[in-house]
């Protein structure tokens, strides 16, 4: 019993060192580094970020003529009372937006200073 144990301790021995001498090689070179990108698929790439930025703007554009027709749709002093509560930016964008018919009507009951100074950035973007 006691040399089966030692014969255990020995072949555990000798492959604990045989593990750690395989170990501390290291491994082979490769024969070429392989590049991070091709051309092909650079080219890929880029035509998928158009493909998603052109996605991108035409939701935009859809979601911007879904609000120009509900704001269209609502009586001008509901409208303005909304475009009120908005931030300069997008309230500026939506003015832009919609057509000289509704904002002729819309006009009178928006924020006077609101609409002297969205005149004024439009007359300055010209």
């Amino acid at each position: 019993m006691i040399r089966t144990i030692k014969l255990f301790v020995m072949l555990f021995s000798l492959l604990v060192v045989f593990s750690l001498a395989h170990a501390e090689q290291s491994p082979p070179a490769l024969a070429a580094p392989v590049p991070a990108q091709t051309p092909e698929t650079a080219a890929l790439e880029a035509r998928q970020q158009l493909a998603v930025r052109e996605a991108q703007k035409k939701l935009q554009g859809e979601r911007i003529r879904k609000t120009l027709k509900i704001y269209k749709s609502l009586q001008p002093e509901q409208a303005a009372r909304l475009i009120d509560r908005l931030d300069e930016n997008t309230a500026a964008e939506i003015m832009n937006s919609m057509d000289q018919r509704t904002l002729t009507k819309l006009i009178p009951y928006l924020n006077q200073p609101r609409v002297l100074k969205w005149t004024r950035a439009t007359l300055a973007d010209r």
